[in-house]
């Protein structure tokens, strides 16, 4: 589930004319494959420009918008393997309190595995 809010000001899209664009992308890749694209999240055009999801993958958020109550989303991944990496990538500058959040994130199948999971984080953060 997903959620997101910003107050005092719109999240940016540089498809609007801002500077940078506010993202959460969702990606995943099966074995030593590379990541493929499994949902993402833009600002949308509407007045107040609320991340939404980005159903046609053009950097503008067409679909969905998040808000502080959680949306659920559910998304196959049409491929089989024995290892399935998932990667969440988001920017945000945070100038105006944008917040986001992801919860009860589920990976559901069809054959019995063994299942084991690690978490990473890889931040690259600049204070001025």
């Amino acid at each position: 589930m997903f959620g997101a809010r910003g107050t005092n000001s719109p999240w940016d899209n540089t498809n609007f004319g801002q500077s940078h664009s506010d993202y959460i992308i969702v990606e995943y890749k099966i074995d030593a494959g590379s990541y493929t694209h499994l949902i993402s999240f833009y600002s949308n055009n509407i007045s107040n420009k609320q991340l939404a999801e980005d159903t046609n993958n053009d950097g503008i958020g067409d679909g969905i918008a998040l808000s502080k109550t959680f949306t659920e989303f559910t998304k196959s991944i049409p491929s089989t393997g024995s290892t399935l990496s998932l990667r969440i990538r988001a920017y945000s500058n945070n100038t105006y309190v944008e917040e986001w959040a992801i919860d009860n994130f589920r990976v559901l199948g069809d054959n019995a595995c063994n299942l084991s999971a690690s978490i990473t984080s890889q931040t690259n953060i600049a204070c001025k």
